[in-house]
């Protein structure tokens, strides 16, 4: 009987409509910056080359929600774009500077992380 119930509240819980449309968009805008944040640590370590996977996982990713970033911060969403076409200028030579790369990389971050708080707040306040 116990098993029945947590059947039928894992049905509930898949099939019903969500919190608030919205944690959707910050799910995926988290998504996409995870590639974006481990630019950084593998510079520090010394891996230019999973430097570059994460950066070129986060330029395939952000198609995704560019448009979303736009909608929310026209602002927020140049700074990126400008910001990525100098990471990929910077990172690609065989060694890069990485000093440079890392702060165009936290240049890109605070834009984007601003977008973020701004929705996560636009979901709280939701109703």
């Amino acid at each position: 009987m116990m098993l029945g119930k947590y059947d039928e509240l894992i049905e509930l819980v898949t099939k019903g409509p969500p919190l608030n449309p919205i944690y959707d968009d910050i799910a995926r805008l988290r998504v996409v910056r995870a590639h974006l944040r481990a630019v950084n640590p593998a510079l520090k370590a010394g891996n230019v080359a999973k430097a570059r996977i994460s950066f070129e996982r986060f330029e395939d990713e952000w198609f995704n929600i560019e448009d979303f970033v736009r909608a929310q911060s026209l602002d927020a969403y140049l700074a990126i774009e400008r910001g990525m076409l100098a990471i990929e200028e910077a990172i690609m030579p065989d060694q890069p500077d990485v000093a440079q790369v890392m702060a165009l990389v936290s240049n890109i971050m605070n834009p984007y992380n601003l977008v973020v708080t701004d929705v996560q707040k636009q979901a709280r306040n939701a109703r």
